[in-house]
């Protein structure tokens, strides 16, 4: 297990929300942790997150409302299959 599955291990077993902490009116831009390893093609954190909960489908969010552009607009299947991943 790399040292970055093994950090988010640790945080979901101690109650930290597989889908991050994104809250309306937080950020202007935020991707989930799902969202983020996908796009960097970390298959080992993508199943950890999923196994966690982790929705595939939620899509960014931006000023703190979802937008759903189509069907896996900026999904994790999106970011992913956007730099290059399948």
């Amino acid at each position: 297990m790399s040292l970055h599955c093994f950090l988010f291990q640790l945080l979901l077993e101690r109650g930290a929300n597989a889908e991050g902490s994104v809250k309306a009116g937080e950020d202007n831009f935020s991707e989930t942790p799902l969202q983020l390893a996908a796009a960097a093609g970390n298959y080992e954190l993508v199943c950890l997150l999923l196994s966690k909960g982790a929705d595939p489908y939620m899509n960014t969010v931006h000023r703190g409302i979802s937008y759903n552009y189509s069907k896996g607009g900026y999904s994790a299947f999106a970011l992913a299959a956007t730099h290059g991943h399948r």
